[in-house]
C-alpha cells in the first residue's frame, strides 16, 4: 500500500481500491488450501459462483453508473463476500480461539531455509514478468505513471493460465481426493500388520494410479492446447 500511495499516479480513490482488492485476493489465496484440507471442494466452488453471480448482477444493473473505481469496488465486494464464507467453512471446521502462537518465532529459527525456498520459488514464477514489463520495447505500456506493462504479453500469459485452470481443477478435486484414499489405506495397512505382499500391492496401485491420472492430465492439457 506504501508503494501504491507513494508511487503509482491514480486517484486516491482508485488507489484505495486496488490496495483492498490485494489484501482481499491475497487472504483468499490463504484461506482457500484450508478448505481442501478437509476436502470440502463444494464450499469453494459454491463460494466463488455465488460471488461470480453477484459481481455480474451488479455490473449489468449499474453499467451507466461504472468506471474504474466502481468496477473495483464491485470486485471487492465480490472478494469479500466469497472470503467471508471461506473464513465461516474454517471456524466452523476448526473453532478455535485465534491467538498468536510465539512459538513461530522458535519454527522459523530452526526453519530458516523455508522463507528463501518461497522467494527464490516466487521470483522463478514472476521472473519472466519483471523482465517483460521493464519499459525496453515499443510494446511496454506505463501504468498510473510507474507500473510498466506488456499487453501483447500480458494477454497471452492469460489466456495460457485460463486454460491450464481446468488441469487445477483436476488435479485438487479428482487426483488429491482419490490420492488420500490410496494414502490412507497405505498406512492403514501398517497399523494393521498387513503382510509385505499386501503392502506391496497398495504402493503399485499408489503409483498406478498417479501415473494414469498424469496422463489424462497431459492429453487433456494437449486437446485443450
Amino acid at each position: 500500500s506504501t508503494f501504491y500511495y507513494a508511487f503509482v499516479d491514480l486517484p486516491v480513490e482508485l488507489l484505495t481500491m486496488a490496495v483492498m482488492n490485494f489484501g482481499l485476493a491475497a487472504a483468499i489465496w490463504v484461506a482457500a488450501p484450508f478448505l481442501s484440507i478437509v476436502k470440502d471442494y463444494r464450499s469453494i466452488a459454491l463460494a466463488f459462483a455465488v460471488g461470480c453471480l453477484v459481481a455480474v448482477t451488479m455490473a449489468i444493473t449499474f453499467a451507466e453508473y461504472l468506471d474504474d473505481t466502481r468496477i473495483l469496488l464491485i470486485f471487492n465486494i465480490t472478494l469479500f463476500g466469497v472470503l467471508a464464507a471461506i473464513l465461516f467453512r474454517i471456524f466452523e471446521e476448526y473453532p478455535v480461539a485465534l491467538k498468536i502462537d510465539p512459538a513461530w518465532l522458535d519454527f522459523l529459527k530452526a526453519r530458516w531455509e523455508l522463507p528463501l525456498i518461497g522467494l527464490f520459488y516466487y521470483l522463478g514464477i514472476w521472473i519472466d514478468k519483471i523482465i517483460m514489463w521493464s519499459p525496453h520495447t515499443d510494446f511496454n505500456v506505463v501504468v498510473g505513471g510507474i507500473l510498466a506493462t506488456m499487453p501483447i504479453y500480458d494477454a497471452t500469459m492469460f489466456i495460457a493460465q485460463l486454460l491450464a485452470i481446468p488441469a487445477f481443477v483436476f488435479f485438487f478435486v479428482h487426483v488429491e481426493t482419490r490420492f488420500y484414499e490410496y494414502y490412507k489405506s497405505l498406512y492403514g495397512s501398517f497399523k494393521a500388520h498387513a503382510t509385505r505382499r499386501g503392502i506391496d500391492a497398495r504402493i503399485d496401485a499408489m503409483g498406478r494410479f498417479l501415473m494414469q491420472q498424469i496422463l489424462y492430465v497431459l492429453i487433456g492439457m494437449s486437446i485443450i492446447v
